[in-house]
């Protein structure tokens, strides 16, 4: 073997013991590429403002549109036949700036009086975006006979209740909610309008939440020729 081909050797294998002796020695967090550790539980979910601000937007310019409506008598109510509405439920106590925000849509069957609804898309104030949604299931049923609190003479209002129970994934914990609606679909079947009763639970601390549902009829948008 040549001079320089021994020398080649003995300096490759030199190289290759260092490189060997540097992986083993350093400690594996600080190793080259290591980044900053992952904080288990950390929030990871994502964060849209601007989606946050449109789901208030609509809320509003519904609440202003409906929100002052009378209801509409069950008599002038279609006998058959569905109508689906789509809209904002507000959750918290100041409808002017609520807590979290979600889409909501629902079906009303009128021949037999089912409801079927869902909340999804959930934003804090923060435009914090929440995994989940609630399914909603109930009925479309006149008030008892008279007026809202029964006066005599009055009308039954053409009044709309649902209960439902979801699981909001908000990335450093879980929300579960059992919420509870009852609202009233306006005059001429445009829109509906709800309170939504709701207890929240996170972890073991249970606590009670208010809010409004403000939904419209598609056909207003998307009006069917007769």
């Amino acid at each position: 073997m040549t001079g320089f081909n021994a020398l080649r050797i003995a300096t490759l294998s030199a190289l290759a013991l260092a490189v060997a002796g540097c992986a083993g020695g350093l400690p594996a967090t600080e190793g080259a590429g290591s980044g900053p550790e992952i904080e288990v539980g950390k929030n990871t979910r994502p964060i849209d403002m601007q989606r946050r601000i449109e789901l208030n937007n609509d809320f509003q310019g519904l609440r202003n549109r409906y929100g002052s409506l009378n209801p509409a008598t069950a008599e002038d109510l279609p006998g058959t036949g569905t109508a689906t509405y789509n809209g904002v439920a507000a959750l918290g106590a100041d409808p002017d700036a609520p807590e979290i925000l979600s889409s909501m849509a629902m079906t009303v069957y009128f021949g037999s009086g089912d409801v079927t609804g869902s909340m999804w898309d959930f934003h804090d104030a923060t435009g914090r975006q929440a995994g989940g949604s609630v399914q909603l299931t109930g009925t479309q049923r006149p008030n008892l006979p008279g007026g809202p609190s029964g006066e005599a003479g009055k009308f039954r209002v053409a009044r709309v209740g649902m209960t439902g129970h979801g699981t909001l994934d908000w990335g450093d914990h879980e929300q579960e909610l059992d919420v509870a609606i009852d609202g009233y679909i306006h005059d001429d079947n445009q829109g509906l309008k709800g309170q939504l009763d709701i207890e929240s639970t996170i972890d073991d601390d249970v606590s009670r939440m208010w809010g409004m549902v403000m939904v419209e009829n598609d056909r207003v948008k998307n009006p069917v020729l007769d």
